[in-house]
């Protein structure tokens, strides 16, 4: 049988202890927090966001933000800076995605649009040709 009740009357832990924690929770935090900086550099460069998820992206926002909420309450500093840098990476995707979406459909209405006058213009009944022939007028 494990004992799991501590030797200390208080229930507290040494401070060697407590650091030792608090260095593990602030290693898991960075890694954690720097996990996007990948996807938000691969978001630029290629200038498109097609691939990422609304859904993924407001899930995970909403998770880290009661999370946070509890880390904060419990005032759980390792876990506070890292989950507020993550929460600001999740948020920078979040918006790099409506910006790149609104501007790849922008590009394609307009390409839409660019496609509709050619076919206007090249049509046959907007050439300038006379009714008795079929030769083009020049001017």
């Amino acid at each position: 049988m494990i004992n799991c009740t501590t030797t200390n009357s208080s229930n507290e832990i040494d401070a060697h202890t407590q650091m030792t924690y608090d260095i593990i929770g602030y290693v898991g935090g960075s890694i954690l927090s720097i996990c996007l900086i990948p996807q938000i550099v691969k978001m630029i460069r290629t200038q498109s966001a097609k691939d990422i998820s609304y859904v993924w992206q407001i899930t995970c926002l909403v998770g880290l933000i009661f999370i946070q909420t509890h880390n904060i309450l419990k005032n759980i500093l390792p876990l506070v800076i890292p989950g507020s840098i993550e929460i600001f990476c999740y948020v920078l995707t979040l918006l790099l995605k409506v910006y790149y979406d609104y501007r790849a459909k922008q590009k394609e209405t307009i390409t839409i649009k660019d496609n509709n006058h050619n076919d206007t213009v090249n049509s046959p009944s907007n050439s300038e040709t006379t009714p008795s022939s079929s030769k083009t007028i020049e001017s």
